[in-house]
């Protein structure tokens, strides 16, 4: 038993419910996804379905793959979940998350502007 004598399994699944509904409450948006989305292509100045296109220029990639990595860390959505999301496989997704964590290590200013709209996703 854990906290509470809540067995773990029920406990895991509440864990999972307040991680899933924390982003949605009183925002007016259908889906935590939904919201990250909005967010992301808000703070790169592109539109959510840019974001979601199929393009491979870089003024939509980046944003995208900092998208799934919103979507990984503050949803329960596996990686194949995501990838269809965004119409990708997901080895895209894997990849993606490399990519963001390698920038946040190496790019001050990408850093920055990863904990700017982390601030703006958790902001309720």
């Amino acid at each position: 038993m854990t906290l509470y004598n809540i067995h773990p399994h029920v406990f895991a699944g509440l864990q999972r419910w307040h991680k899933e509904s924390f982003l949605t409450r009183r925002t007016g948006f259908s889906s935590d996804e939904e919201r990250i989305i909005y967010l992301v292509a808000k703070s790169f100045g592109i539109s959510h379905n840019d974001l979601k296109s199929r393009s491979h220029l870089r003024d939509f990639t980046t944003p995208r793959q900092v998208a799934i990595y919103f979507i990984r860390k503050y949803t329960s959505k596996t990686q194949q979940q995501v990838g269809i999301i965004f119409s990708r496989d997901h080895s895209t997704i894997v990849n993606s998350l490399k990519v963001v964590n390698n920038l946040m290590d190496t790019d001050a200013a990408f850093k920055e502007k990863i904990d700017l709209i982390d601030k703006l996703i958790t902001k309720i």
